[in-house]
């Protein structure tokens, strides 16, 4: 497993949590009752109720300085580390001859799983700890990430295209291999949050 990937699928799983909905960010902000002007008619006069105006849109720089979004990145990250220096390594150890779980143990599908995971539950531990509602369609979201980068290996596989370690690092070929996948992965989070989100919103109070 090249370290390259494992980056770029880093800046994939920070970049893929934009895809969440706007309204992630309303919890933040407790709703506020109209409020209410006096008519110039006096105290028994009738009562003009003004809406609350919206609130501005979250930024960029907004959306990235939310703790929720710090917490998945920390885990992220941390599941990054747990790849490259504890996991991979073994698979590397036993050389191109590996087979079975330690040759399994270098793919891209284990290196999703343990972003994915790290994310998952540093996300879950800060929402714990803030006492904020758990983020369920985040967790489907990441778990659709993970059996995207599993689909799209398989279908390079069935299509005969030649494994990533085969390929020049940064040669056009390597370059669509990683984009291929990422595009899978994104594929896989935008269509397990939507799911996720459309159960959410049919559910009955």
């Amino acid at each position: 497993m090249q370290r390259p990937f494992v980056l770029a699928f880093g800046l994939w799983l920070i970049i893929a949590t934009g895809f969440r909905p706007a309204t992630a960010f309303s919890q933040t902000a407790p709703a506020q009752p109209p409020r209410v002007a006096a008519s110039p008619s006096g105290p028994s006069g009738p009562i003009d109720v003004l809406p609350e105006p919206k609130p501005p849109a979250p930024s960029v720089m907004s959306w990235l300085t939310e703790p929720d979004t710090i917490a998945e990145g920390t885990g992220a990250l941390i599941g990054f580390i747990a790849f490259n220096f504890y996991v991979a390594p073994i698979a590397a150890a036993a050389g191109p001859a590996a087979t079975g779980l330690q040759s399994w143990l270098g793919t891209r599908v284990v290196a999703s799983t343990l972003a994915a995971t790290g994310a998952v539950l540093t996300t879950t531990a800060y929402d714990v700890w803030s006492g904020r509602p758990l983020n369920y369609v985040m967790y489907w979201g990441r778990g659709g990430a993970v059996a995207g980068v599993a689909a799209g290996s398989a279908l390079l596989g069935v299509m005969g295209y030649p494994a990533s370690a085969a390929l020049s690092r940064f040669s056009p070929a390597w370059v669509a291999n990683r984009s291929f996948l990422v595009g899978t992965a994104l594929l896989g989070d935008w269509a397990a949050s939507s799911w996720a989100r459309s159960r959410q919103s049919t559910r009955p109070p």
